[in-house]
């Protein structure tokens, strides 16, 4: 707490409190009809309530300044913060820059060390990685026999991408799903 409104709250409390025994007199003076008693009591009073509003005052300038100085610190954190934040973030992105680094390196390589046989260049008709189908310059797959596609003709990558659902059996060869009787029974009553 500031310290002038420590000082503003205490000094209004204080002089608030006092104005209790000019008061008190006050009203004894006014049942015994004794008016110059009754005028100095409230010369007292009204003292008292001057310098409690002006301890007031004070206090009020004091929460101003207190107010002040709580939106600076305030201001400040949140300066840090978004520092702070900005920092994080720069340094998430840089890492995520050198992982894609270390990816992209990744890739590149595996690509440089995939065995190349005779033909065309960007064909790759051999068994790539681990017996992975690989797709030539021209878009056609070759699977890890060399041969173009599972059975034998060669297919397009467009081909791949169908949207019919593909079935593998056990052994991983592509089979054609089962088709079932699709026929519809009316239960209407």
């Amino acid at each position: 707490m500031h310290v002038k409104t420590m000082e503003g709250l205490i000094g209004a409390r204080v002089n608030m409190n006092l104005t209790r025994e000019p008061m008190r007199v006050f009203r004894e003076a006014s049942r015994k009809e004794d008016f110059a008693t009754m005028e100095r009591a409230m010369g007292y009073v009204n003292e008292y309530e001057d310098r409690a509003f002006e301890y007031k005052k004070t206090a009020d300038d004091g929460m101003e300044k207190e107010a002040e100085e709580n939106r600076e610190k305030e201001k400040l954190a949140r300066e840090e913060a978004i520092k702070k934040r900005r920092e994080e973030r720069k340094a998430q992105e840089e890492k995520l820059a050198a992982e894609r680094q270390e990816n992209k390196a990744e890739v590149t390589g595996k690509k440089e060390t995939a065995p190349k046989t005779e033909g065309t260049e960007g064909e790759n008709s051999g068994a790539g990685i681990d017996g992975a189908d690989t797709v030539t310059g021209d878009g056609t797959v070759m699977d890890a026999t060399g041969a173009s596609g599972a059975s034998g003709a060669a297919r397009k990558g467009s081909d791949i991408l169908s949207d019919k659902p593909v079935f593998y059996s056990s052994s991983g060869m592509e089979s054609k799903p089962v088709e079932t009787d699709t026929s519809t029974v009316d239960v209407s009553v």
